[in-house]
C-alpha cells in the first residue's frame, strides 16, 4: 500500500466501529461471532495491527474484502453499478472470491442445481 492510502491500526478500529454501526452491531458482538477476543480491537487502539487472519475473519463478517477493510482500494476497480449489480450481489461476490478454489466450486455447483431446478419450474 502507499502511505497516501495506507490505514493505520488505530485508523481501522474506527472504521470497524462505523462498520458496525452500519450493521446495527456492536464491536463486542462482531468480535464474538467472528470467534475473536476482545484484545483484537483494543490492540488495534494502541496501533498494533491484527494479523491476516484475524482482518480475514473480520472483512467475511462484513462482506468486504480485506483490501476494502484497511483502505487499500484498487484502481480502476468496476463499481456495483458498472457492473449492475447490487451492492448486496457485490457482498456475496467479495465472500466467494474469498473462498478456496474447491469450497468455491461446491458453492457454484449448488447455485447450478438450485437454478436449473428453478428454470424447470417455470
Amino acid at each position: 500500500m502507499n502511505k497516501s492510502t495506507e490505514l493505520n491500526a488505530k485508523e481501522l478500529a474506527s472504521k470497524i466501529d462505523a462498520l458496525c454501526k452500519d450493521k446495527g452491531t456492536t464491536i463486542n458482538k462482531m468480535l464474538e461471532e467472528c470467534g475473536l477476543s476482545k484484545s483484537v480491537v483494543d490492540n488495534m487502539k494502541r496501533d498494533a495491527m491484527p494479523s491476516i487472519d484475524k482482518l480475514f475473519k473480520i472483512s467475511n463478517y462484513f462482506g468486504i474484502t480485506i483490501d476494502d477493510l484497511i483502505g487499500n482500494e484498487q484502481k480502476n476497480k468496476p463499481s456495483a453499478n458498472a457492473k449492475g449489480l447490487s451492492e448486496g450481489t457485490m457482498k456475496l461476490a467479495n465472500q466467494i472470491e474469498q473462498l478456496s478454489p474447491a469450497n468455491r466450486a461446491k458453492l457454484e455447483e449448488l447455485c447450478r442445481l438450485y437454478l436449473d431446478d428453478q428454470c424447470k419450474k417455470k
